[in-house]
């Protein structure tokens, strides 16, 4: 699917380049050494000055340099030139936009149809002592019973019926909520999972345990933490990502998409659903509450047990995007995650 995808915006960029004028790639040959997102910065401050004067122009020092060198490498620029070069990086953003990430001095992509990728990271090689098979064959869907819908069920756990007059809304006690061991929990997950159950905490139907997933953690790591909200333990354990996120089978994912057969994990804020007999065992239902994962149920994304997850130094294998996890963890996850517990994925900045 990648192949093809990447086929056909070579076509598409060839048949844009042939129309390019000469001045518009002297601008593209320009941007090619330029650090773009620095260069916006450019773009705002000089505005309509003419280029000679940028020196007498307020930069900082990163900024200077930037002008500095684009004068050495391009004596001959001009103001038009820079025109551009503003105009490009200013197109290339309605189509996607990157932001810096701290982890592996990479920087994240967001394309227009929602993929979300790490691009020019370098990530430290991590000795394993075995690496695991991928999952060969997709999850089934969960099998509806008569009484059950993924909209009902969403519905009943995440949108409870309102208390009745004069009932107080429960909220959560932050002043008691003190972990003394995170277990490695990245303190900026930690954060962004704790920031969206204290603001939905009336919503969350199971409000003893927070799972939190680092995708940014190589896949033989233990990377999946359970959080005890009343006793602010945390415990965590491996689990896999999806093949389509990690392309070259390094056991690191820098792939995320929220599309049907990308077999990519998808990040953001999931709901746990019921319990349910799958192709692996007992599972658990998944629902994406956020933009980046809403279409997890309809993907057969569940968390499931797998042989390809354990608890060792081992390179996890793929799944198809499923929160795969060990045997010996399953059954605890489960009874502590089922029935509307919230689960944040991302990848942390440590």
């Amino acid at each position: 699917m990648r192949t093809i995808q990447i086929m056909a915006i070579l076509a598409v960029s060839a048949s844009l380049l042939s129309a390019k004028t000469i001045e518009e790639e002297r601008a593209e040959s320009i941007m090619k050494d330029l650090d773009t997102k620095k260069f916006k910065n450019i773009c705002e401050k000089i505005e309509k000055k003419d280029i000679k004067k940028l020196t007498s122009l307020k930069f900082s020092m990163a900024e200077r340099k930037i002008i500095k060198n684009l004068k050495h490498e391009t004596p001959d620029i001009t103001m038009d030139d820079v025109r551009r070069v503003c105009k490009n990086i200013e197109e290339e953003e309605k189509i996607s936009y990157s932001v810096d990430n701290p982890v592996s001095s990479g920087y994240v992509h967001v394309y227009e149809d929602g993929d979300i990728e790490i691009k020019n990271a370098f990530f430290e090689p991590v000795q394993v002592d075995e690496s695991l098979n991928d999952d060969e064959t997709e999850e089934e869907a969960p099998i509806a019973r008569p009484d059950y819908s993924a909209e009902t069920e969403y519905i009943s756990y995440y949108n409870p019926p309102a208390p009745a007059p004069g009932v107080q809304q429960p909220s959560f006690d932050e002043q008691n909520f003190v972990i003394s061991d995170s277990a490695g929990l990245p303190e900026d997950l930690k954060k962004q999972a704790l920031d969206y159950f204290k603001e939905n905490y009336s919503k969350i139907g199971n409000k003893e345990y927070i799972g939190v997933v680092d995708f940014g953690k190589h896949s033989s790591k233990s990377r999946f933490f359970i959080i005890g909200v009343k006793d602010s333990s945390v415990k965590a354990v491996h689990v896999a990502h999806g093949s389509g996120s990690d392309p070259d089978n390094d056991g690191y994912a820098t792939f995320f998409s929220n599309r049907p057969q990308s077999k990519a994990s998808s990040v953001g804020f999931y709901l746990t659903g019921s319990v349910y007999e799958g192709k692996y065992g007992k599972s658990l239902k998944l629902h994406g509450l956020s933009s980046t994962n809403s279409n997890v149920f309809e993907r057969a994304v569940v968390l499931h047990p797998s042989a390809y997850v354990r608890e060792a130094n081992a390179k996890a294998g793929r799944s198809w995007g499923c929160l795969a996890v060990s045997f010996e963890t399953v059954t605890d996850i489960i009874s502590k995650l089922k029935g509307g517990a919230l689960i944040y994925a991302s990848v942390s900045g440590r």
